[in-house]
């Protein structure tokens, strides 16, 4: 007695290209982030600009951080809290875009303690798109392969 064949059911496969098409999340910071967003989506990133700040997300950002952080800082970190909170939100599929730089401002040191405080509410797999004012920002027109753009020709170009 012979068994009937059965077809073996496949995952669909996805292509490199296809896992580095995470969602770039814009923290506001002012209207620059829409065209940062757009620009971004032009190529080939879906992207959003994360809501304003309220007083809401303020209160959040507070509780995470020890308080002598400048505004951004506390505004900043409540959005992108607030934001990992939504239904829709997979952090798997998620990118934090929030760039560095040098010198004594702390604005270069917000990824790093975004990255710590989401690895600590367990989003560790959220990644970040942190290009750095050292060079002018040059990695983002590169195109690095994990920002996933279709083309060498980055979003500042």
């Amino acid at each position: 007695m012979t068994e009937p064949q059965t077809t073996k059911q496949t995952e669909p496969q996805t292509t490199k290209q296809t896992t580095r098409r995470k969602r770039v999340y814009v923290p506001y910071m002012c209207d620059h982030g829409y065209a940062l967003a757009a620009a971004l989506r032009a190529h080939n990133l879906p992207a959003e600009v994360i809501e304003p700040t309220t007083s809401d997300t303020l209160a959040l950002g507070l509780r995470y951080c020890i308080g002598r952080e400048c505004l951004p800082c506390l505004t900043t970190t409540g959005d992108i809290l607030n934001r990992t909170r939504q239904p829709d939100f997979d952090p798997e599929q998620a990118m934090i875009f929030m760039p560095t730089t040098g010198g004594s401002c702390r604005f270069g040191h917000y990824n790093v303690l975004h990255q710590t405080i989401l690895r600590e509410e367990g989003m560790g797999a959220v990644e970040f798109m942190s290009p750095t004012a050292d060079n002018s920002y040059h990695g983002l027109g590169d195109a690095p392969p994990n920002y996933g753009c279709s083309s060498g020709r980055g979003p500042w170009r």
